[in-house]
């Protein structure tokens, strides 16, 4: 294990898989609120043990995911580019750099980028957003040294919790003027990742706090965590958090999966409970053996002594799906790879 240094470690490692994730909860002039989430993957191929990727030519495969929500209007709009290709001088920056296309639309997304500037500024951009992020504060290293053991598993991770956040997004022909609060995650880790399950909350309160806190694991052995950045910029870290399910779970119709949408979370040693609420419901993104279910939510309830509201993500990761999804994806990613290997032979 080694101590997560920076700037060196904000590109790219040689590890089985590694993403960088941004999400957001953003309002435009008039005051209506949208959401996104936008998250560059790496995984290696022979590493990765996921059987479809027999298929693909090249060693290092990259993928974006991202989401628009519109809240009031309640609606969700998802772009899943299950390839890209980094250009050759990614990842040669001092600081995260990574510009890429996707090969199957290369006239639609020839210019995207996710770029770290100096005084942590972060550049996102493709077809469905344009926005700046600059941090308040520095970066969050989970555990105190950005690094996690669970069990057989273990991690690199690190956070920024508190970026001021303007640009545009885009839906359709629209372009909206927005700004607001974003969240930004780097990990990394040597495991790939596709069976696992974990329910992930990110949380930023009106008073300045942001609060990571999360399970992982299923029903033999779970694992949680939560580090809390307070508005000093100091840290705190614990564990033994209890999640307790709220309400009915959500079924999604297309993959038969449930996924519990309002949670209780609580810890003695931070004086913590919260109640966690969706504002919006059909959030579920499927990617090959993965799905999972990302959402902007509301948060109430006491932290210390003082009542607390605020606004953040949850991510729940791997319910069990009933409808034979994968078997589908899996056809549909075929297809996608044998298209790209003949336009990699023209």
């Amino acid at each position: 294990m080694k101590k997560i240094n920076f700037p060196r470690d904000s590109g790219a490692h040689k590890s089985v898989v590694e993403w960088w994730y941004f999400n957001g909860n953003l309002q435009d002039k008039s005051g209506n609120r949208f959401s996104f989430m936008n998250c560059l993957f790496k995984l290696d191929v022979k590493k990765s043990l996921i059987p479809y990727l027999q298929f693909f030519p090249l060693k290092t495969l990259f993928s974006v995911h991202t989401i628009i929500c519109d809240i009031e209007k309640k609606k969700t709009y998802r772009t899943i580019d299950y390839i890209v290709i980094p250009t050759k001088d990614s990842f040669s920056a001092p600081l995260l750099f990574a510009k890429y296309y996707n090969p199957l639309k290369p006239f639609i997304r020839a210019d995207c980028l996710i770029e770290e500037n100096p005084e942590s500024v972060f550049h996102l951009k493709n077809d469905q957003l344009d926005l700046q992020c600059v941090s308040a504060k520095k970066p969050f290293p989970a555990a105190g040294s950005g690094y996690l053991e669970f069990g057989e598993r273990s991690t690199y991770y690190y956070s920024y919790t508190n970026l001021k956040t303007k640009g545009i997004l885009k839906i359709g022909k629209r372009k909206i003027e927005v700004s607001g609060k974003s969240w930004m995650d780097h990990q990394w880790a040597d495991a790939p990742y596709s069976k696992d399950k974990w329910n992930w909350f990110c949380i930023q309160l009106d008073n300045g706090i942001e609060i990571i806190c999360f399970e992982y694991g299923g029903k033999k052995k779970k694992y949680s965590h939560a580090g809390v950045c307070p508005a000093d910029d100091s840290r705190q870290y614990s564990e033994n958090l209890q999640f307790e399910p709220v309400g009915k779970k959500w079924k999604s119709e297309l993959s038969g999966a449930e996924y519990q949408l309002s949670w209780k979370i609580s810890n003695d040693d931070l004086k913590m409970d919260l109640l966690i609420k969706p504002l919006s419901r059909n959030e579920e993104m499927i990617a090959g053996p993965i799905n999972y279910w990302e959402c902007p939510i509301e948060v109430g309830g006491t932290f210390g002594k003082e009542k607390v509201i605020g606004r953040g993500f949850m991510e729940i990761v791997g319910p069990e799906m009933e409808n034979g999804r994968i078997k589908i994806f899996m056809n549909e990613m075929k297809e996608k790879l044998l298209e790209f290997n003949k336009k990699q032979k023209k």
